[in-house]
């Protein structure tokens, strides 16, 4: 069943998911080219033809990541939530892209080496593509308006998201705990109760000091 699934990819797909697979295990600098194109069952020559090379892979892993949270935070700024339910959806259709792609999430988090010029350039790139709609979500659902409160704001919501597969999931083989749809249904309101909870703290205990 399963090979049947991997076949019906396109090869660019299998090239991509095999990847983000391989690098989120071993790690970047661990993970050669002939190793991917035997994991997605493809001669090396159709990795150089969609990708020219590792980091072009690496590139269009970003770009996927970056395309699935723009996605986000732009439904989230079109719609009017409110405070307490705009947290809750965020914090929701995050933990589902972790469900989807968590091997994409992951390389994307944590496997970019900022030391390749191309790479944290087109990290870069992408950051001032999405810039604008990030913050206007945060602005209109958090009221962060202070530059230096939306600098860490931005950050400390999304590690507290991604929070589970750092922490949690490498450790899946050993704890009492079935990670299915039931425990990440509870993850996301956990997390979406910290998040609005902590911050209206936060909030409250500004607003005493001035």
């Amino acid at each position: 069943m399963q090979k049947k699934k991997k076949h019906s990819l396109s090869s660019k797909q299998r090239i991509l998911e095999a990847s983000a697979e391989l690098i989120a295990v071993n790690g970047y600098a661990a993970v050669g080219i002939r190793k991917i194109a035997e994991k997605a069952g493809v001669n090396i020559s159709m990795i150089s033809y969609y990708f020219g090379s590792k980091i072009g892979i690496l590139k269009s892993i970003m770009e996927d990541y970056n395309k699935e949270v723009f996605a986000i935070f732009f439904e989230l700024r079109n719609k009017d939530l409110g405070l307490e339910n705009g947290t809750k959806y965020f914090v929701k259709q995050m933990v589902e892209l972790i469900k989807r792609k968590e091997n994409i999430c992951k390389v994307a988090m944590l496997e970019i080496p900022l030391d390749v010029p191309e790479i944290s350039e087109h990290k870069l790139k992408l950051k001032k593509e999405n810039h604008k709609i990030m913050k206007g979500s945060l602005r209109k659902y958090f009221k962060i308006f202070d530059k230096t409160e939306g600098l860490i704001m931005g950050p400390l919501f999304m590690s507290m998201v991604f929070s589970n597969f750092l922490f949690i999931t490498p450790s899946k083989d050993f704890i009492d705990i079935k990670l299915d749809d039931k425990f990440y249904d509870k993850y996301a309101e956990t997390i979406s109760n910290v998040m609005l909870y902590g911050l209206i703290g936060y909030k409250k205990n500004n607003k005493n000091k001035k």
